[in-house]
């Protein structure tokens, strides 16, 4: 249900931008809220349902004064910098690189020593692969349309993003076709398992 929540959040966002109708403006920005506290809004946490709420009434006061659709140009814009943050701070002296955090809980907790400088560089692409999408994100929203930045945040970065993981995936299994790698769905299930440390 929370990926079902998240798949939404773009679509509504995209027509509510296109469209101008704050009440589905309200509506993307509440799916996007359930998504990112799906499981405690699922198991009834008072302290995530009072900020549900809370984060319901200032969206709508922001209806009050017809300011609701900025809010909307966020989301687009903090995923990414979380994103690099993350993989740009993991390759900092004295780090461990994001993906070889990830390789290392994918491969059972020991890696192929031959594996590390390649996921070291993977580390890297991702990073500028992120700097380069929001590169074109704030771009966009400096000196091009409302619905040209909306397609391009909403839909086809993500679909960037989707087509390099997928890429890079098929890449390293030919690459390192000798060595035992996990199938696609598992990797996709230890991505969601794996807490990286970047500090």
């Amino acid at each position: 249900m929370r990926w079902l929540l998240a798949a939404c959040y773009p679509l509504l966002s995209h027509f509510a931008l296109m469209r101008r109708q704050p009440d589905l403006e309200w509506i993307a920005l509440m799916v996007l809220f359930a998504a990112c506290f799906y499981s405690g809004l699922k198991q009834g946490r008072r302290y995530d349902w009072l900020a549900f709420a809370a984060f319901a009434a200032l969206v709508g006061g922001l209806m009050l004064i017809d300011t609701q659709a900025y809010a909307l140009y966020l989301p687009p814009m903090v995923f990414p910098v979380l994103a690099l943050l993350s993989f740009a701070g993991s390759l900092l002296p004295g780090r461990e690189p994001l993906v070889t955090q990830i390789a290392t809980a994918a491969h059972g907790g020991t890696l192929a020593a031959e594996f590390v400088p390649y996921t070291r560089a993977v580390t890297w692409g991702w990073t500028l692969i992120l700097v380069g999408i929001l590169g074109i994100d704030v771009a966009l929203l400096c000196f091009g349309s409302r619905e040209l930045w909306s397609l391009w945040a909403n839909f086809i970065g993500y679909l960037v993003v989707a087509a390099v993981f997928v890429l890079e995936y098929v890449y390293r299994r030919i690459r390192f076709r000798k060595l035992q790698q996990q199938s696609l769905v598992e990797y996709l299930r230890t991505l969601t398992q794996v807490r990286p440390h970047v500090g």
